[in-house]
């Protein structure tokens, strides 16, 4: 099992905000760079950071993001409105190990299959899931997680993230 510790990113500073009124936050940590460290010392081997922001199509912390890239690369997995293989390939040659892109909506995977012909193992895809189900605009709403999934499975992806939005945090 691989335990990956997961940073938001919005309004450029960590922010653990699930589950509360848009722009609130629970907890907030101004420097992701440091945050990254700390997960580091604690001997994890693999860092998830998430630009929220881009997620939600509100802004982005596109400068952020490089200076964690700039100082732990290696050890990344960097994702956040990743929609196109040409914000991918901006993560993946800044130093990023694994780049997490939303999935496609109903099933077109031409990118999503190109990318990961180009850079095999190294593309996550994530799916937003309710209920067995997709939860995401961009990516086939209301189908079946599984039925994605097995369309999925024929790329070659790292991996691929289902999260249960209901249940974050």
């Amino acid at each position: 099992m691989i335990v990956i510790p997961a940073l938001d990113i919005r309004a450029g500073a960590c922010a653990h905000s699930s589950l509360v009124p848009d722009g609130a936050h629970r907890a907030r940590l101004g420097d992701p760079a440091y945050a990254t460290q700390h997960w580091v010392r604690c001997g994890f081997s693999r860092v998830q950071v998430i630009d929220v922001d881009a997620e939600a199509g509100r802004s982005n912390n596109a400068a952020i993001v490089a200076g964690v890239l700039s100082e732990h690369a290696a050890l990344l997995q960097v994702g956040g409105g990743v929609q196109s293989a040409e914000r991918a390939e901006e993560l993946l040659a800044s130093g990023a190990r694994f780049v997490v892109a939303a999935a496609p909506s109903g099933g077109a995977y031409g990118w999503l299959g190109e990318l990961s012909d180009a850079h095999p193992d190294s593309i996550i895809v994530s799916i937003d899931a309710r209920d067995q189900r997709v939860a995401s605009a961009t990516s086939s709403p209301g189908s079946r997680v599984i039925a994605v999934v097995e369309d999925l499975s024929a790329l070659r992806l790292a991996g691929i993230v289902v999260t249960a939005v209901h249940r974050r945090g």
